[in-house]
């Protein structure tokens, strides 16, 4: 569940991912840290379905698992 991203959040998070530089550049203005990365392992954006249709969420989606799974889990 979505929920407002405070400064009291922005304090505890180790690690901060965002999907675009706008996003990284927008939540750093408002929140200056350091912890704040794109979830890209080769650090390029990955677009925002927002407003967009279901096929383009499911291909977001697709992208963040590939990605989440490079970083994070496993080589693949």
């Amino acid at each position: 569940m979505a929920k407002l991203l405070t400064s009291d959040l922005v304090e505890e998070a180790d690690k901060i991912f965002v999907m675009t530089e706008q996003h990284r550049q927008s939540l750093v203005d408002k929140f200056p840290n350091k912890k704040t990365e794109l979830i890209s392992p080769y650090d390029f954006d990955v677009a925002d379905p927002y407003g967009g249709s279901k096929a383009d969420y499911e291909y977001t989606f697709a992208e963040l698992e590939e990605m989440i799974a490079r970083r994070f889990l496993l080589d693949v």
